[in-house]
């Protein structure tokens, strides 16, 4: 998936990477361990492509989902939980709609091939994104981090921090990216969403890179 060839980082005169290699194949599972300052997050980032190295090549698989998890993500406050949820399915709700608009143009003019043709192809994608079990999937990942008493019309506002991280998190988890990054991701969390996350990344179908100071998690 991606493939880290000989990169050196620096900022000003202190310099942080120094000819770093690295492949990252389909499932692997790698913990990234380091002392503060080490430059984890810099090599984060030029895996990610939010930096370039000053030497060296990263190549990346086309098309490949990267997903990030950063110690400081941030949500829309002016959202509600249902909608940040929308948000990691879009294409998926997109596709949805799009049936409904077909069921409901057949209904009219049940003999169209065009349209007929139409939601045969869309419904092949929306299998391939496993549409049919979007909402168990959603309750699956939201239950496990705490979210299962919480009404979806919770403004994200009214979350604490540890919440909204927890959140950003299973919102990550829900998009199911080919490689999944997470930064430090354990901080909020207690011992039973712990529990769960350990076996969610375990069967996990993607690449995980963790950051993590937490040996027993590792």
């Amino acid at each position: 998936l991606v493939s880290v060839q000989n990169i050196t980082k620096s900022f000003l005169d202190d310099l942080v990477l120094q000819d770093v290699c690295l492949d990252i194949a389909e499932n692997d599972r790698i913990g990234l361990l380091g002392v503060n300052g080490a430059g984890k997050t810099t090599l984060l980032n030029i895996i990610t492509g939010g930096l370039e190295p000053d030497a060296g090549a990263v190549t990346r698989a086309r098309n490949l989902e990267i997903g990030y998890l950063r110690q400081n993500d941030a949500l829309d406050s002016a959202k509600t939980l249902d909608e940040e949820v929308r948000e990691a399915f879009a294409k998926v709700y997109a596709l949805r709609r799009e049936m409904d608009d077909c069921f409901a143009a057949l209904e009219k003019a049940p003999e169209d091939e065009a349209l007929l043709a139409r939601l045969d192809e869309l419904t092949v994608q929306f299998e391939a994104q496993d549409g049919y079990h979007l909402d168990d999937r959603i309750d699956r990942v939201l239950n496990g981090l705490g979210f299962g008493g919480f009404y979806r019309s919770t403004k994200v506002a009214t979350l604490s921090g540890g919440e909204k991280m927890r959140f950003v998190i299973a919102k990550m988890l829900l998009r199911q990216p080919e490689l999944l990054i997470l930064d430090e991701p354990t901080n909020h969390l207690d011992f039973s969403m712990l529990a769960w996350l350990e076996g969610y990344l375990d069967t996990y179908q993607g690449a995980v890179l963790v950051v993590s100071p937490d040996r027993y998690f590792l």
